[in-house]
């Protein structure tokens, strides 16, 4: 009774799991009979429909042989009765052919009946097996292999049955791949046997028992009006099979269905139309995009890629979806490889090969993209084809209220995803770039930069005794920020300013102070007012307050203010300035200002609030206020919501570096001083360059010193480095590495590449490194010294160079500003145009099909409309003579 229930239970399970796989089977089935009714006009004549099923059909017959000992062939009938199978349970509910006969009486699970033992014969039948060999090749290889032993148990197909080998091999426009097919069927065939099976030890080499049906075109000439899925029903059901036995079916000699391989193969309807019409291109059905996919494995889909070009590599991820997924997620090698063809460097931690590498080749690709907008711009050249779509440009030269010489653009931020704002200096403006299609043109891939939006924001446009210049630019959340610097007529004392606008104003109004639109605040009063209601202690605010209090005057105090300002998140703004007080010049005269100090301003309280001391040695401020250059990263949370950020300050006379930080809350931290890499013996800080920076997604930051050697008799010998900084809380922690970029490059400006890159903007002179005072890294700032721009870009956690390009040659000026924000990439070029590129500006503004026909319609009906309009002088109506109403 145990014995007995156990098999129950394992009965039951089987014939449920069982269950569940004839209904998947006829699920597989059912979609390949709906797609072959969709295409049924599609069909050509002759053709002619194979299948093979795991039901024995009623007309069977001597299907089907069995190699005896003597290396003859019986009957499957004869081979039946031969075979000597044990009464177990297991045997009798072995997987195989089921034959169900309709005056058969249903049978109770747990009746006795239920657990007779069969006949022989009918043990034979269920257990009888199919040669793998024969079925997949053509050819038997089991019976030359075990002929000494008796030759092949399994089972052949006879002449009348054909295998799938024998159908595929038929069809000459898919033998060349119907041996790759025949392979992967095999392969995707499951096992049924098991260890412990019977048939397992008589003969390993077999495979379950299913059956051949032919359907020719004569079968379907009788009913034309039928369709091809009908007549496959009809067939199988009255051989008795149902459609859900399919395991195998080939039209014409193209393999279509495979129940182990996801049924349908073509799933695609453009290939399975293109497949049953029988096209001369669509011949090889099992080699067609997705086919080809599955057929190929990993390691030689591999090798093969990696004879081609990345971008080419890059079109075949969109063959299919298996492709997609083994070159984007699982062929790490072949990203490795493409990583070492170019030498570019990788990351010990945490080693994504493929992000790396599309880390690495965004930034070239939009690099080189940048030299191309570049030359289009100076050139007067219209989008190539090679570069069209990669990159947008537009010229000022033929633009109405353009920005003219000596006008540059003296900052650029980007707005928003394809969209650029930039500030020019002299004429004091604000413009806003966008992409747009260009107009009147029908090809997609054909669009422009475009201005959106100018603003004057000049508060004394209305007098000229006033003049007001953009110095830098700061975008925040909401607002737009300009430090400005204002020259009154026989007035020595420059004054900046720092105007303000929301965004908002900015797109739909005029902005003016007098509307209320524009923010005007005077740095150096917004200062004094902080100094005079500070309730901290700092020495140099008691000194000015002493001063105040012995009756000195505001007028009288200087207030440097360094030209650069960055927006740190929260409506706050930093700035670097300093004051001097009368009466502390020495008796050489020689001024002493106090020491630099660092400012935060906020927008909404609309003055100073936070002041900090820069713990350096900077020396005279006065000197150097155009030269110190600050720089900000914003860090937001997993979720995007909150943000903080990251501030750094250099100054020319000194390595060190200032780092501060404000948290998501808006709550300031101290700034910290880091001590930069001591200068090489025999060089000094060439005081009156500056010191560019970036910060490189709060990771790291970079800064670049100019070194000069005096050699004697008014020599020197010049060089550039770049030092990377981390800008931890921990001082400790801030050791930093230092690069040699080589004689005769001054760097210009440090670019943020993203999170793990640097641009490094620098001009090459094509004179000697060593030259007289005066030199390029001289007190001559007017040298007429004919120099190259390129552009480097670092890996910055590896510190390793990865790209290197000239961007210009023989120039006088430094003409170039960019700015990188996620997939959009700008560069400001003087006054001379706008350039745009980045993976962003290359996927927008589709073209609507739609939208072209009806503006082509349109302006086919313009021009009619202006072919029937009358000539001038034609002959005029009684009115136009001067005929009065009455007549």
């Amino acid at each position: 009774r145990v014995e007995l229930n156990e098999n129950r239970r394992s009965e039951a399970k089987q014939r449920k799991q069982l269950t569940a796989e004839k209904k998947i089977s006829k699920q597989k089935a059912q979609k390949l009979l709906d797609a072959l009714e969709r295409h049924n006009d599609a069909l050509p004549v002759p053709w002619e429909i194979h299948i093979w099923c795991d039901i024995m059909p009623s007309d069977a017959g001597d299907a089907v042989v069995v190699w005896d000992e003597d290396d003859e062939h019986i009957s499957s009938k004869a081979a039946a009765k031969r075979r000597n199978r044990s009464n177990s349970i297991e045997s009798c509910s072995s997987s195989g052919p089921r034959t169900k006969s309709g005056n058969e009486k249903k049978k109770h699970p747990r009746s006795k009946e239920s657990f007779e033992v069969a006949s022989p014969e009918q043990q034979g039948i269920a257990a009888l097996r199919l040669c793998p060999s024969q079925f997949y090749s053509g050819k038997c290889k089991n019976r030359k292999m075990g002929k000494q032993k008796g030759g092949c148990t399994s089972a052949h197909y006879s002449k009348e049955s054909k295998t799938l080998a024998d159908v595929l091999n038929a069809n000459p426009e898919t033998r060349s791949s119907a041996k790759t097919v025949l392979a992967l069927s095999e392969e995707a065939h499951p096992d049924s046997l098991t260890d412990d099976s019977t048939a397992a030890a008589s003969d390993s080499h077999s495979m379950e028992m299913i059956y051949y049906i032919s359907i020719p075109t004569a079968k379907t000439l009788e009913s034309k009006t039928n369709s091809i899925s009908e007549c496959i029903a009809e067939t199988l059901t009255k051989k008795l099979c149902s459609i859900g036995s399919i395991v195998y079916l080939a039209f014409n000699g193209i393999l279509l269905f495979d129940r182990y391989r996801d049924g349908l193969l073509l799933t695609s309807d453009g290939d399975l139309r293109a497949c049953l019409s029988m096209e001369k291109n669509v011949g090889i059905s099992s080699s067609n995009s997705s086919e080809l996919a599955k057929l190929l494995p990993g390691q030689l889909l591999e090798y093969i890629l990696t004879f081609l070009s990345e971008p080419e590599v890059a079109a075949m991820s969109k063959v299919c979806k298996p492709w997609n997924t083994e070159i984007g997620k699982d062929s790490a090698n072949l990203w490795r490889h493409f990583l070492e063809r170019r030498g570019w460097p990788v990351e010990q931690k945490n080693v994504k090969y493929r992000k790396t590498f599309l880390s690495h080749y965004s930034a070239v690709r939009d690099l080189e993209a940048v030299k191309s907008g570049i030359t289009n711009v100076l050139t007067k050249k219209r989008t190539t084809d090679t570069t069209r779509g990669e990159v947008l440009s537009k010229s000022f030269d033929s633009s109405k209220d353009a920005p003219q010489y000596p006008n540059f653009c003296a900052g650029i931020k980007i707005w928003s995803p394809n969209q650029v704002l930039a500030a020019y200096s002299y004429d004091c403006t604000l413009r806003l770039f966008t992409t747009a299609e260009r107009s009147h043109s029908s090809d997609a891939s054909d669009k422009v930069c475009r201005e959106l939006v100018c603003q004057n924001i000049d508060p004394y446009k209305n007098t000229k005794k006033k003049a007001c210049q953009i110095v830098d630019l700061a975008l925040d959340e909401t607002q737009i920020a300009c430090l400005c610097r204002v020259r009154e007529e026989n007035v020595e004392k420059e004054a900046t300013l720092i105007l303000l606008l929301t965004r908002e104003d900015f797109l739909v109004s005029d902005v003016s102070e007098e509307k209320g639109t524009l923010q005007v605040i005077d740095v150096n009063q917004a200062i004094l007012n902080f100094l005079l209601e500070y309730d901290g202690v700092d020495d140099d605010q008691l000194e000015f307050i002493s001063f105040i209090s012995s009756g000195g005057k505001l007028d009288e105090l200087e207030v440097w203010v360094s030209q650069s300002m960055v927006a740190c998140g929260h409506g706050l703004y930093m700035i670097h300035a300093s004051w001097e007080l009368p009466g502390s010049d020495s008796d050489d005269d020689e001024t002493q200002p106090v020491s630099p100090k660092i400012f935060l301003f906020s927008s909404g309280a609309g003055a100073i609030v936070v002041m900090h001391d820069v713990d350096t040695d900077v020396g005279v401020l006065r000197l150097y206020e155009s030269r110190a250059l600050a720089s900000s990263a914003v860090t937001r949370d997993n979720r995007g919501s909150s943000y903080g950020c990251v501030f750094a300050l250099t100054t020319p006379v000194s390595r060190s570096l200032v780092i501060g930080s404000i948290d998501s809350n808006g709550a300031i931290h101290t700034p910290t001083t880091i001590e930069g890499a001591p200068v090489e013996e025999g060089f000094t800080l060439c005081d009156r360059m500056k010191r560019p920076m970036a910060i490189v997604g709060t990771r790291q930051i970079v800064v670049a010193d100019a070194l000069m050697k005096h050699l004697g008799n008014d020599k020197y010998h010049y060089m550039s480095t770049i030092s990377f900084y981390c800008p931890s809380t921990d001082t400790s922690d801030n050791a930093s590495e230092t690069l040699d970029l080589g004689d005769n490059l001054e760097v210009i400006k440090l670019v943020s590449f993203r999170e793990e890159h640097v641009l490094v903007l620098c001009r090459f002179h094509k004179e000697p490194a060593i030259g007289f005072a005066g030199h390029w890294f001289g007190p001559n700032d007017e040298d007429d010294t004919l120099y190259s721009l390129y552009g480097i870009i670092f890996h910055t956690p590896t510190k390793t160079m990865i790209h290197r390009v000239c961007l210009l040659n023989d120039l006088d000026t430094f003409p170039v500003t960019i700015a990188v924000d996620g997939g959009t990439v700008a560069a400001g070029l003087f006054w001379k145009g706008m350039v745009m590129t980045g993976e962003e500006v290359r996927q927008v503004h589709q073209k609507d099909p739609k939208k072209t026909d009806q503006s082509e319609l349109s302006s086919a009906k313009a021009k009619k409309k202006k072919k029937k309009t009358p000539k001038k002088g034609g002959k005029k109506d009684g009115f136009a003579r001067g005929m009065s109403l009455r007549g």
